[in-house]
């Protein structure tokens, strides 16, 4: 009677009773990093490797190995005189069988076909890392979500694969949650997502829809929030006196209008908040009892879940006064 059990993903162990003898076969089915390539006119076809191991029979000074596709069609035999054999094959559901020869140059029986499956080879990511701030860490895919679709589109590439009809793109989010799965017969997709922090894994497809190693890639995705439309403040300097100008604050709705005033010493570029300015009427004017220096007034726009928009800043000096300077000399 032959048994039959799964130890893993990647092997089979088989129990078949030959002619007086037990012969126990382990096939392990492994991806090689180097293809073989098969060349038919101007098409080329790269084969997955795959790796046959059994357990030695004293009494072998041979084995035999055949394999058939899925329909049981004959496709070739191996011979190896140790327990080892490696070929290439097409990926997919395949049928091998094996049998030896004894020292008596007697074959035993063939044992039954085993059905077993070649999973095509993984991708391979290889990314040039040139980080700027010192880490290994390489730099992320990214892109900024539109202010429309609140989505943003990235381009997720890979190496093609031997024997990969199809690829299998998993984007996992910052808990390791699925967002999304796409199956695609190209080396790239784009992908739109939400404001946030992914990762994402690519597994080839073969033929029979048999999975390969899924492969995880070294970059994050970064999606950064929308921002904020550009807001169109206007300013009204009056040509007599730069002390006194306006900046006019536009009505946006369901924008919040934030500014800061800061403060430098004249030739020092180290500036100091004077201010923070959270409720901005209509328009706002320098106070003309500012002490003498370098000023610099700046705008944005905020919105809850969505980057600030782009500042505007008005740079002015405030001289001192007539009265001042006369204090001074006396």
């Amino acid at each position: 009677m032959n048994r039959l059990t799964i130890l893993n993903q990647r092997s089979i162990y088989f129990r078949s009773v030959m002619i007086n003898y037990f012969f126990v076969i382990l096939f392990l089915i492994s991806n090689v990093s180097s293809a073989q390539t098969k060349t038919t006119g101007k098409s080329t076809k790269k084969l997955s490797s795959v790796e046959v191991q059994w357990e030695e029979n004293k009494y072998a000074t041979k084995y035999q190995v055949q394999v058939f596709n899925s329909k049981n069609k004959f496709l070739r035999t191996f011979e190896s005189k140790t327990s080892l054999l490696k070929f290439k094959s097409t990926s997919g559901k395949v049928k091998i069988r094996g049998r030896f020869l004894d020292s008596y140059g007697k074959y035993s029986e063939w044992s039954e076909l085993i059905d077993i499956t070649v999973p095509p080879e993984a991708v391979d990511f290889t990314i040039q890392t040139n980080p700027a701030d010192g880490t290994a860490e390489p730099a992320p895919i990214a892109a900024q979500a539109s202010n429309k679709t609140m989505l943003g589109k990235v381009s997720l590439k890979w190496s093609e694969a031997a024997q990969a009809k199809k690829y299998k793109i998993t984007i996992y989010d910052k808990d390791k949650k699925i967002v999304k799965e796409i199956v695609t017969n190209k080396i790239s997709s784009a992908v739109e997502l939400e404001a946030g922090t992914y990762f994402f894994s690519v597994t080839t497809i073969g033929n029979d829809d048999i999975q390969g190693k899924e492969v995880y890639s070294p970059q994050q995705i970064l999606i950064k929030s929308a921002q904020v439309a550009d807001i169109p403040f206007k300013l009204e300097e009056n040509k007599s006196n730069n002390n006194n100008f306006k900046i006019i604050i536009p009505n946006q709705p369901n924008i919040v209008i934030t500014g800061k005033l800061e403060y430098s010493y004249h030739l020092v570029e180290k500036w100091q908040t004077v201010e923070e300015i959270n409720k901005v009427p209509d328009f706002w004017s320098p106070d003309p009892k500012l002490k003498p220096g370098r000023y610099k007034i700046s705008f944005w726009g905020k919105k809850d879940g969505w980057q600030d928009s782009n500042t505007f800043t008005h740079e002015f000096v405030v001289k001192p006064t007539e009265e001042s300077l006369k204090e001074i000399i006396n």
